[in-house]
Parts: structure tokens; C-alpha cells; sequence
């Protein structure tokens, strides 16, 4: 609620919190949750914090399958009403709208 009053998006919080399946979570300090949780309260935050430009390093970083498959949606989503997601990953993505860099194509100048 705190990051969603700053960005003045307080409407979006409830169903970001439902979105990552956090409802019954919501009382919960952060502390206490599983480090899969923690990055569900995080990606909440995100949503729920309206940004133009997302920059995610190894999202998908201690999510279950479950929670994979919503933040794949979610940025999806967020690139197709014409945000822009820069992410790095280990894994491989299924991003509908994605231009892909491997650094290891790049060499120091």
C-alpha cells in the first residue's frame, strides 16, 4: 500500500494482490514469507506501482511454476499496451514480443 500511494495507483493494488495470488498472504510480513512469496510481493508492487519502463533482473528467480507462468503473462501484457520490459535471465522465456541479446555475442571495447 505504501509504494502504491506514491506512485498514486492505489486502484491497481487489489488486483495485483490477486493477481499473484497474495490475498491471504496480505497480513503476512514480508520477513516471514518464503523467498518465492517475497518475489510475488515484489512483482505486486511492481504492478501495482504504474511504470512505463519495467527493469527486471531474473524475474522468474525462486517462483514456482505457477508464478512463472503469471509473471510471463503479466509482462506480455504490459509490452502489448506499449511498456517496455528490459529483463536479464538465465532462463529461457516465452515473451510474445521480445528482441533477445546474448551478451556473449558482445565483447568489450
Amino acid at each position: 500500500r505504501f509504494w502504491s500511494r506514491i506512485r498514486h495507483s492505489v486502484e491497481i493494488l487489489e488486483s495485483a494482490l490477486h493477481y499473484f495470488k497474495l490475498d491471504d498472504k496480505r497480513h503476512i510480513p514480508c520477513g516471514h514469507l518464503s523467498m518465492g512469496w517475497q518475489k510475488r510481493v515484489a512483482l505486486a508492487r511492481l504492478m501495482a506501482c504504474y511504470a512505463e519502463l519495467w527493469l527486471l533482473d531474473e524475474p522468474m528467480a525462486n517462483l514456482d511454476e505457477d508464478g512463472q507462468i503469471l509473471v510471463t503473462n503479466l509482462i506480455n501484457i504490459r509490452t502489448s499496451q506499449g511498456g517496455i520490459v528490459v529483463l536479464s535471465s538465465h532462463q529461457p522465456l516465452m515473451l510474445s514480443a521480445a528482441c533477445e541479446l546474448d551478451i556473449r555475442d558482445y565483447r568489450p571495447c
